[in-house]
């Protein structure tokens, strides 16, 4: 069965409806504005997106979820450059069948009912992408991962046919963060792609498979702070692994962040007893 058979319950952002959601306020975002341009379609220059780090997203015809990638990428984007050494140029919205898509190491796409099937141009292009080391993050918004047919017939035609649960120790794990899965505003199960076939045996992961909505996390506009920096740091992870690939879980490296985890762990659980209250005298 693809994706196995975890019941992924979609609680979606859809019920916020107020327009000033969308409104930017605060010193980040003016900061944000000044260096963090949004291109929600490819300009004429192409040469641009040669010369700099710009996050992508594929363009759909529902606008709002345009916007709520423009956001979200533009949040992550901010906080990729105050936080790491990757500093992105802006954010830019993509015809998955007329742009080039070369010039992105990450795409967002929003898989949605309505989101129609490529044709076999952009089925060859982005098979292209995908073989030259290009990541793509699907992100279902409407349905369960297993009920979503539109993203199903995509990952056939991609010849994406075995995806795997992702687990802790995988290098998009410990890319940035040492996290153990990667939430937006859901947290559920993610899925990455293993031995695909079109890409050959030596790749990478170059796709993952998600229903977390993790661009309206990455804005703040619809979670509380919390959810909102599990998730910058879930897509920060994601977007270093982007650049970095497999580098992580070469061995030597693997002691160095085995300790890491060990050291995360035993803070959690000497914080969890500080907090625990005191036991009663009988």
């Amino acid at each position: 069965m693809l994706l196995g058979a975890v019941a992924l319950p979609f609680n979606g952002w859809g019920a916020q409806s107020d327009s000033s959601a969308f409104e930017t306020s605060g010193q980040s975002s003016e900061l944000q504005e000044e260096f963090l341009p949004i291109h929600s379609t490819m300009q004429p220059n192409v040469g641009q997106y040669a010369d700099g780090l710009f996050l992508a997203y594929i363009r759909s015809s529902d606008d709002r979820n345009n916007r709520v990638a423009e956001l979200g990428l533009k949040a992550l984007a901010y906080e990729s450059y105050s936080r790491s050494s990757i500093e992105p140029s802006g954010v830019v919205g993509l015809d998955i069948e007329r742009d080039d898509l070369s010039f992105f190491p990450i795409l967002l796409f929003q898989i949605t009912e309505d989101t129609p099937r490529l044709s076999e141009q952009a089925r060859l292009k982005t098979q292209q992408y995908l073989a030259n080391g290009g990541e793509i993050i699907f992100d279902v918004l409407d349905v369960r991962v297993n009920n979503s047919e539109p993203l199903k017939t995509m990952l056939s035609d991609l010849q994406i046919s075995q995806p795997q649960l992702l687990e802790e120790g995988h290098a998009l794990t410990q890319s940035f963060y040492l996290v153990s899965t990667l939430p937006g505003v859901q947290n559920r199960p993610v899925w990455v792609e293993s031995d695909n076939p079109a890409l050959g045996e030596e790749s990478t992961t170059s796709v993952i498979i998600g229903s977390n909505n993790w661009a309206a996390a990455w804005s703040a506009r619809f979670t509380d702070p919390e959810t909102s920096e599990k998730a910058i740091r879930a897509g920060l992870n994601m977007l270093s692994f982007s650049l970095s690939g497999n580098y992580k879980t070469d061995p030597v490296h693997k002691e160095t962040i085995d300790m890491k985890r060990q050291y995360q762990r035993d803070a959690e659980q000497r914080e969890a007893a500080r907090l625990a209250p005191a036991p009663t005298a009988e």
